[in-house]
């Protein structure tokens, strides 16, 4: 019914930044790193075929991104006709600070939101939507802190995303 995914993000570069108050290398391992911006798209559209082969027709995929990957991300998703309902902004509330201070502070991810076909209806569950948003209509712009604390005690996952953002998700667009 519903896919959620957190691609690579293909940061590692050898540059640095700050977690818990302390320089940190950005590196993760030889799976964040590219060659190329071909590299790249090969990648999102063979994963994202794969996953789309497996999906019902009625069946909705989320996918987490930064600006470093998200647009070869919906280029794939274009490519391999799937219709793009919304692009939601998490603006996280308590991002790290920017160690280079050559641009600003990298304080949102987008998550695509996009259905298998132009014209099969999706499941999305407005009305709950509205109410867990004081009775007005759900923006694409989400407000919640990263995941941190018992969040990700027993994670290594370098992105991991917040309990409160993917019960969202899954609330909006499942039958539970």
């Amino acid at each position: 019914d519903m896919v959620f995914t957190d691609p690579p993000y293909f940061l590692s570069n050898d540059g640095f930044t700050i977690k818990s108050g302390k320089i940190s290398s950005v590196n993760k391992g030889s799976w964040d790193r590219l060659e190329n911006n071909d590299q790249l798209n090969v990648f999102n559209e063979t994963w994202i075929s794969s996953i789309r082969n497996l999906m019902k027709d009625s069946a909705t995929i989320w996918i987490s991104g930064t600006s470093h990957n998200i647009f070869s991300i919906g280029n794939a998703l274009k490519k391999l006709d799937f219709k793009i309902l919304n692009i939601i902004t998490w603006e996280k509330i308590n991002p790290p600070p920017n160690f280079s201070t050559r641009t600003f502070v990298h304080s949102t991810e987008h998550i695509i939101w996009a259905r298998k076909h132009e014209k099969t209806a999706h499941y999305f569950d407005y009305d709950l939507m509205k109410q867990i948003n004081n009775s007005k209509q759900m923006k694409d712009f989400w407000r919640f802190s990263a995941a941190g604390g018992w969040e990700n005690n027993n994670s290594r996952h370098p992105t991991q995303k917040p309990l409160s953002l993917l019960c969202r998700i899954i609330l909006a667009s499942t039958k539970i």
